[in-house]
């Protein structure tokens, strides 16, 4: 839905279809203040699930979300998307100045391989990680179905990355599109 809708610049995307509160809670500070931008009659429904794992610094809403921000003339982002199919089948001459950027969890790593050549940095380490990452560089973000690709998309834009790309169907769909995945092997 964000892909087709935008977000709103400098903000933390986080959709309400993955375990919404668990992300803010790993990626936000407690006194972090909200405003929920979300589809119609869900506001209160994310605004209880941050009071669940307390977060209660939420200042509101927007009424009619982000088309009515976009209505209003507000600046959006488009969350800029590749098929894994054109990545897989992209000359090496375009793809030297791109990196994959594989933010699943290093437990995902191990069950089902890693995409050879990726930089692996899970997303709840993201931002500890920053100074390993080049902002002259363009990231491929990949997580393993691209909902959390999103989230990282946002934040990465949030810190000044312009060049940021969620891979659509994530690492499963890499991999059915022929993507060399290798075993991981953890750094001794």
């Amino acid at each position: 839905h964000m892909v087709q809708t935008g977000i709103i610049p400098n903000s933390v995307a986080i959709s309400l279809a993955v375990p919404f509160a668990p992300w803010v809670k790993k990626l936000c500070d407690p006194s972090t203040k909200f405003i929920i931008i979300s589809d119609k009659d869900m506001e209160l429904e994310a605004i209880a699930r941050l009071a669940r794992v307390g977060y209660e610094n939420c200042l509101g809403y927007l009424d009619g979300g982000i088309e009515e921000w976009k209505k209003q003339g507000g600046e959006v982002t488009m969350i800029d998307v590749i098929d894994p199919k054109d990545l897989v089948n992209m000359p090496p001459e375009k793809a030297k100045d791109m990196q994959v950027l594989d933010i699943r969890n290093p437990t995902e790593w191990k069950l089902n391989g890693v995409n050879e050549g990726s930089l692996l940095i899970s997303l709840k380490e993201l931002k500890w990680r920053l100074s390993e990452l080049d902002k002259n560089k363009h990231y491929q973000i990949m997580c393993a179905s691209g909902m959390r690709a999103k989230i990282a998309f946002s934040l990465l834009r949030r810190w000044g990355f312009e060049k940021v790309t969620v891979i659509e169907g994530g690492a499963n769909q890499l991999k059915k599109e022929g993507a060399k995945f290798v075993e991981f092997k953890e750094l001794q």
